[in-house]
């Protein structure tokens, strides 16, 4: 293990997350984490689960959890288009070295 192995995070200089760069990156423990980490920052959005998380009309298969409210966290390297499709155009693609495994 060499000393860039892993990293903390601090928030008002409590550690609130410690582990690999990409633990911290794919699995944030709080909000604060998943919008300090990463370049888009992770888009957070509310929700409730009941069945599913309902997003926006979009419901997703949950299961595991309470129902009550949620916050949905998503990478938008992560999104793919898919079903009915949206009309969108792309006016600019950074590219910030970010190489997942």
């Amino acid at each position: 293990m060499s000393i860039g192995d892993r990293i903390g995070v601090l928030d008002k200089g409590v550690l609130v997350q410690v582990g690999t760069p990409s633990e911290i990156y794919d699995k944030p423990i709080n909000i604060f984490v998943a919008r300090a980490v990463g370049s888009p920052a992770m888009k957070l959005r509310p929700g409730r689960l009941a069945a599913g998380a309902d997003l926006g009309g979009k419901v997703l298969p949950l299961s595991g959890s309470e129902p009550g409210a949620l916050i949905f966290g998503v990478r938008p390297e992560d999104l793919e288009p898919g079903g009915e499709g949206v009309a969108a155009r792309i006016t600019d693609v950074e590219n910030h070295g970010v190489k997942r495994s």
